[in-house]
């Protein structure tokens, strides 16, 4: 397998979550993903509301994020598909398949052993210097009493409808589609909104620009999903939400509130794309650089 440089080399960065390599971050990477059609989300049945179906954008231009060993993960320069609405309960059940749903059709290349999904809190979490667990509330333990709530909080391991915690779902984590609103007499649940604004005391320039700036620019980009869920608590009402980037802010708004009502998120999407690194040469060509971007190309068995 032939690499640029030492994309395979460690890098560890201090308190990662893995052992990724971030030399290359913010080179761009010749990709083409084989084009795809995406319409579960077009009808409210998953989504809580409608959406025209989305095609592959081949426009897109690419740019590594890290690497490991055996996985090379790049993303969209900018964000891609600017009308992807959610909303209400489902809005809320879905998103995190939804979006990663989407980008999996849409943006992967078997030929590469290359597979879409959607940018989440954790990605951005790898690369920033922000201490979550110092934002106010986070991780308390709230009981709001007699709520209705979506249906996979259930399931999540800081939700505990009727007091026992869910053991099946993190907050960018989901397998399956979920249509339903239910109701305890003892709605539990820990804290796990929170929000900061992306700047150079929290994040390399690097990372700042990838996510934040259109290149070349001090523009922010436009609003693009995480695929992660969220949970923001009152005295007796619980807020469902679901992260975003906006402004260069990392924030989530909700989509239901157990004591007020719905509301509906418009953003784009942030495609990210992990390639298996045995079935591909990265880089033969190209030096990483706008106009000369890495290569890949299938490997060939010998």
């Amino acid at each position: 397998m032939y690499v640029p440089y030492s994309i395979t080399s460690r890098g560890k960065l201090p308190e990662a979550e893995e052992d990724i390599d971030t030399t290359l971050a913010g080179k761009y990477i010749d990709y083409t993903p084989l084009e795809g059609v995406y319409t579960d989300h077009t009808y409210n049945n998953y989504s809580g509301t409608s959406n025209s179906q989305l095609t592959t954008d081949l426009t897109a231009e690419w740019r590594i994020l890290y690497s490991t060993d055996t996985t090379l993960t790049i993303t969209t320069e900018l964000p891609v598909h600017s009308g992807f609405k959610l909303g209400e309960v489902n809005g809320y059940n879905n998103g995190v398949l939804l979006l990663n749903n989407a980008c999996k059709e849409l943006y992967s290349n078997k030929l590469l052993g290359a597979t879409g999904r959607s940018i989440n809190i954790e990605d951005i979490e790898k690369v920033s210097k922000f201490d979550k667990t110092t934002y106010e509330n986070y991780g308390k333990e709230y009981d709001v009493g007699s709520s209705g709530y979506p249906s996979i909080f259930a399931q999540e391991v800081n939700g505990a409808p009727d007091g026992i915690y869910g053991t099946a779902y993190d907050l960018s984590d989901q397998d399956e589609y979920i249509t339903e609103r239910k109701q305890s007499s003892s709605l539990k649940g820990k804290w796990t909104y929170y929000t900061y604004e992306m700047s150079a005391s929290v994040m390399d320039s690097t990372y700042l620009q990838l996510f934040r700036y259109e290149p070349g620019t001090m523009t922010n980009l436009k609003k693009y999903w995480l695929a992660s869920r969220c949970v923001s608590y009152g005295s007796s009402w619980a807020e469902f939400r679901m992260f975003y980037v906006s402004n260069g802010t990392v924030n989530a708004d909700y989509l239901y509130n157990s004591g007020v009502g719905i509301n509906y998120l418009n953003c784009a999407l942030r495609p990210v794309v992990e390639i298996d690194l045995s079935k591909v040469n990265v880089g033969v060509t190209g030096d990483g650089s706008k106009y000369s971007p890495y290569s890949t190309t299938a490997r060939t068995e010998s």
